[in-house]
């Protein structure tokens, strides 16, 4: 049997998934790029506030959210996405849900966690 939904029904199944994960937000500040006058904030979203890594990492400054790879995958198999550019796009419209601001959509990536980029989901003190 198949079943016919529209676009914002799709939109909010995967955001009550990302809901039920129980995303916890940190939020770090951090010197960008070493500038002596300005500190900005990262905001880390992790499952556990034990974790050493986060799975959705926005940059105020630079205005960057990254998202691990592995996360769109979960979601694009999970709810029969294209691929994951459209996991990418319900992805930065719950981020900016939760935080109250939009988020560019060419500012979105999806990084592997394993990757030489995927530092950038390090929880690191500041």
């Amino acid at each position: 049997m198949k079943y016919i939904i529209t676009e914002s029904q799709l939109e909010k199944m995967v955001f009550k998934y990302l809901d039920n994960q129980d995303f916890k937000i940190i939020k770090k500040k951090y010197n960008p790029d070493n500038l002596k006058t300005v500190i900005s904030s990262r905001l880390y979203f992790v499952k556990d506030e034990s974790d050493e890594s986060a799975e959705i990492v926005f940059d105020y400054w630079k205005g960057i959210l990254n998202i691990t790879s592995e996360l769109c995958e979960e979601i694009v198999q999970m709810f029969s996405l294209d691929d994951e550019s459209d996991a990418e796009l319900i992805i930065n419209e719950w981020v900016g849900s939760k935080i109250n601001k939009d988020i560019d959509i060419l500012k979105t990536y999806s990084i592997y966690k394993d990757s030489f980029s995927g530092a950038v989901f390090d929880i690191k003190e500041s």
